[in-house]
C-alpha cells in the first residue's frame, strides 16, 4: 500500500533521479560514438582528398619563389641590354646625327622611362 508521505515521496524522487542520471550519462556516451565515429568519417574524407588533389597542386616548373627570381633575372638582363642598346643609339645620334624615320626622340623617351621605372 503507498502511502503518500513525505519519505516516500523522497525515496521515489531519488530513484527517479537515479534513473534519470543514468539514462542521461547513456545518452552522453552515445553521443559521444557519435561524433567520435562522424569526426573520424570526415578526417579520412579530408585526408583523402589531400591525397588526390595533392599532384594538382605541385607545379613541375617550381614553386612561385621560383619562378620570381627567374623572372628577376630576366628583368635584370633586359634592364642591362637596355641600358647598352640607349648607349648604342646615343653614341650613333651624336655621330651621324639624326637620321630620317629613325625616331631616336619616341625611343629615347620610352627606353629612359623604362629604365627609371624598373628600378
Amino acid at each position: 500500500m503507498k502511502t503518500d508521505t513525505p519519505e516516500t515521496d523522497e525515496s521515489t524522487l531519488k530513484a527517479t533521479n537515479i534513473e534519470d542520471i543514468k539514462a542521461y550519462k547513456q545518452f552522453l556516451k552515445e553521443t559521444n560514438a557519435e561524433l567520435k565515429r562522424e569526426r573520424d568519417e570526415w578526417k579520412a574524407k579530408y585526408i583523402q582528398q589531400n591525397k588526390d588533389l595533392g599532384c594538382e597542386l605541385r607545379d613541375p616548373n617550381g614553386t612561385i619563389w621560383d619562378h620570381a627570381k627567374t623572372l628577376q633575372r630576366e628583368r635584370d638582363k633586359a634592364r642591362e641590354a637596355l641600358r647598352d642598346m640607349l648607349s648604342g643609339w646615343r653614341y650613333i645620334r651624336q655621330v651621324h646625327g639624326d637620321l630620317y624615320g629613325v625616331g631616336w626622340d619616341r625611343s629615347q623617351i620610352k627606353a629612359e622611362k623604362a629604365l627609371e621605372g624598373a628600378k
